[in-house]
């Protein structure tokens, strides 16, 4: 999650209580306790006031927040742990992805099994990405796009990221499968299209059928979502054969639209009608 201090005196976090929630569900899946809200937002909020000025304060610029729950039971043991530590980690940070991206369809590997890990937040589900992802960028492209794990044809995600596609005018992201992050990016986006007239669909991509939109200019646009990049657009879409299928408007006025009003929610240049943004009480600053 991230916290802003860019138009605002004060920092303030972006829809804690979602990732608050999401942690929640993570930590039922790996057979952890749930962290209660009280503690949670007492993490998050002592460390952004803590740390408060050093938040870098340039457009695009952020405190990145990491709450973390790690078993640190002393057994060796293939077993739920007992003893649990929730910490949270900050780091001033730029957007990972600043400019726009290539992303090459994965048909070999899987990121997560239906019934696996791949709908929570859990780092073993980075660990199955990394193979793919050194090749990935050996062949020149910044992003490993995944199909689903059992006919290796519909779009999932990126590795860290979520996939949104504009295809004859309407914007489409994959529908949540079960071993997709529901990201809390993503769902801000679909809120965010809606609130701004847009069509959206949830639904399956084929990924074919998404190549040959491209091919034939259907498809001008896409980009990437996701907490540390917010939303990047995406160039093209290769395969490891060596085809290669550009975006004629990669950084379209869908793209643009979406990514200039998330950021100028979060950085405090207009007014938030969702809510999201959450200041720090006073108690917290040292």
């Amino acid at each position: 999650m991230k916290a802003y201090r860019v138009a605002q005196d004060r920092a303030t976090l972006f829809r804690p209580l979602k990732h608050w929630e999401r942690l929640n569900r993570s930590a039922e899946r790996l057979c952890m306790p749930s962290v209660p809200k009280a503690l949670f937002m007492e993490g998050v909020q002592s460390v952004t006031a803590f740390v408060e000025k050093l938040i870098p304060r340039a457009s695009g610029q952020s405190l990145y927040l990491r709450p973390c729950l790690l078993g640190v039971d002393e057994d060796m043991g293939l077993a739920e742990s007992s003893d649990v530590s929730f910490y949270v980690m900050a780091s001033p940070s730029e957007s990972i992805a600043p400019g726009s991206m290539g992303a090459m369809v994965e048909r070999e590997y899987s990121r997560a099994a239906y019934g696996g890990t791949g709908a929570v937040k859990v780092g073993g589900n980075y660990a199955s990405a990394l193979a793919a992802s050194q090749r990935t960028r050996r062949a020149g492209f910044n992003q490993t796009l995944w199909l689903d794990p059992k006919k290796r044809r519909y779009v999932e995600e990126l590795s860290g990221m979520n996939f949104f596609a504009v295809v004859d005018g309407k914007l489409i992201t994959p529908a949540l499968s079960g071993s997709i992050l529901p990201g809390v990016t993503r769902d801000s986006i679909i809120t965010l299209a809606h609130s701004l007239g847009l069509e959206v669909d949830e639904l399956e991509i084929d990924i074919d059928w998404l190549i040959n939109a491209i091919d034939h200019g259907r498809c001008r646009e896409a980009f990437a979502s996701g907490t540390a990049i917010s939303i990047a657009p995406i160039t093209n879409v290769g395969e490891a054969d060596g085809s290669l299928h550009t975006l004629a408007c990669a950084n379209g006025p869908v793209t643009k639209m979406l990514k200039t009003h998330l950021a100028d929610i979060q950085e405090g240049r207009i007014e938030d009608p969702f809510s999201w943004m959450n200041g720090i009480p006073s108690q917290h600053y040292p």
